[in-house]
């Protein structure tokens, strides 16, 4: 990607593969320019995702970012996002995808130290969650446990 709006779809031999210390689509060298995706307000209580889309235009149009990192997805409900990462995948974008969630299965054990604030439920929900994207060929990879704010008792 040279300039902005000069875009390619990503396809599925667009895969992003490590090699050594570098990254690559292909024989060509991939690098991230990415933004923590802001999540537009639900609409109803359901995942506005003509918002979300909208979002994703507008970074096509005014920005070289290709790499986007959402922060809360349900992946056990995963239909719901279906146009969001295929859309992106015609921008020309890739997608960090979140395998934990604010509640359930998917919650990460804030208040607990490592190595119990990672339970097996949660392992599950994360292997649910690679499971859930693993057809889309822009996921670039899944995040659990980034940004974790600890405390006293669970900083180590």
């Amino acid at each position: 990607m040279s300039a902005k709006g000069s875009r390619n779809p990503i396809g599925p031999n667009d895969v992003v593969a490590v090699n050594g210390r570098y990254l690559y689509v292909g024989n060509n060298r991939f690098f991230l320019k990415g933004i923590a995706f802001p999540t537009p307000p639900p609409s109803l209580d359901v995942v506005n995702i003509e918002g979300w889309i909208a979002v994703l235009e507008q970074l096509a149009r005014e920005t070289e970012v290709n790499v986007v990192r959402v922060y809360e997805m349900d992946c056990q409900r995963a239909e719901r996002y279906d146009r969001f990462l295929k859309r992106a995948a015609e921008l020309g974008m890739y997608v960090i995808v979140p395998l934990t969630s604010s509640s359930g299965d998917g919650d990460l054990s804030r208040d607990t130290k490592p190595p119990k604030c990672y339970p097996q439920k949660l392992f599950n929900y994360g292997k649910t969650c690679i499971d859930s994207y693993w057809g889309y060929p822009n996921v670039l990879a899944g995040v659990i446990g980034n940004e974790v704010m600890n405390n006293f008792v669970t900083w180590q």
